[in-house]
């Protein structure tokens, strides 16, 4: 009656001794490439904490609020604004003076069209 267990025990302690190596290695191996991509993974975070660090996050908080955004930079805008409008101004001026120069000029000499000939 136990001989079947016997020869069952027999049959299948290679293959458990077997499985025990494989696993091994497999576990073992699992635990190398953890490693490696931790190791990996820190060098990452090392980097991103260098590049997307505090400075980062703040000029981007900076930039997406528009309050603090118009604090830092509402004056400079202003001013290019107001020196933008002083050009236009002058511009605007100016385009007008020229038109009517060359209006009255050209008014000028084609009245006297004959005295030309």
């Amino acid at each position: 009656m136990w001989a079947p267990v016997w020869i069952a025990t027999l049959i299948v302690w290679p293959v458990r001794l077997l499985m025990l190596i494989i696993y091994f290695f497999i576990v073992t191996n699992a635990q190398v490439v953890a490693s490696i991509s931790a190791f990996f993974i820190g060098i990452k975070n090392w980097f991103d904490s260098i590049i997307y660090g505090d400075f980062y996050h703040a000029i981007k908080w900076i930039w997406n609020n528009p309050f603090v955004f118009m604090l830092f930079f509402g004056i400079f805008f202003l001013a290019l604004l107001f020196l933008f409008a002083i050009k236009w101004v002058f511009d605007t001026a100016f385009e007008i003076t020229w038109n009517i120069f060359v209006w009255m000029n050209a008014l000028f000499f084609d009245s006297f069209w004959w005295m030309i000939n």
